[in-house]
């Protein structure tokens, strides 16, 4: 009889061989419950995503009802029609959108201005920025802030040293909010962080770093209500 040398030698090459791998059943279930989780995330987004173009398309939907409403009962209807479609305030202040920087030899300040006692946006104010120390009058840049209080200024990136101030009518003064910011604290907390700036509201120092290209700037404003009385002679 013949043997074929693949015969004789089998079975040292089967105790040679190395067994099976083996899965492991909890690296299994992990894996599983993070497919499913990014599954999870991705099919919450896309809802998201389709509420909001669903909610847009039915503004927009009621925008064009009222404009098609108005232009058929003539110019009274058309001023209803606008007043209708305004755009609101946010009725508090929300941080700001982040702005693209301004471009080669500029740094962009951007922010929220808000009032501290109703911490409601403020509209139609004057952010000033001047060059120097608090007190400068050399005046940089003034930049209205918008229906939400929120603005954007763009000085030279070689201004090193700038101030801020708000003009606007019925407050007293500003001063640069703090982290967290005050719209998130309670009215005593609020009134508590004035009474310790000893009724310093003047223009203020803007500090930031000189490889800053965006600098965030929110600001508080204090009405003339809130101050203290001044004290008795």
């Amino acid at each position: 009889m013949q043997y074929d040398e693949k015969d004789l030698y089998k079975e040292d090459l089967d105790e040679d061989r190395p067994a099976p791998r083996q899965r492991h059943p909890v690296l299994l279930l992990l894996c599983g419950l993070l497919l499913a989780a990014v599954w999870g995330a991705w099919t919450l987004h896309r809802m998201a995503v389709d509420r909001r173009a669903a909610a847009a398309a039915a503004r927009a939907a009621a925008a064009a009802d009222v404009a098609a409403a108005a232009k058929a009962a003539g110019p009274g209807g058309a001023a209803a029609a606008a007043a209708a479609t305004a755009p609101v305030p946010d009725p508090e202040a929300q941080p700001a959108p982040v702005p693209p920087a301004a471009g080669p030899g500029k740094r962009r300040f951007y922010g929220v201005v808000y009032d501290l006692a109703n911490k409601k946006p403020l509209a139609a104010a004057q952010v000033i920025l001047a060059l120097g120390p608090p007190g400068a009058t050399g005046v940089a840049a003034t930049c209205p802030t918008d229906l939400n209080g929120h603005y954007t200024c763009d000085l030279s990136e070689a201004a090193d040293q700038v101030s801020v101030s708000v003009s606007t009518e019925g407050y007293q003064g500003q001063f640069e909010d703090l982290i967290p910011p005050l719209r998130a604290r309670s009215e005593s907390q609020r009134r508590a962080v004035l009474a310790q700036r000893d009724d310093y509201l003047e223009p203020a120092r803007v500090l930031f770093a000189v490889s800053q290209e965006v600098v965030l700037l929110d600001l508080v404003v204090v009405p003339k209500d809130w101050l203290p009385p001044a004290p008795k002679p």
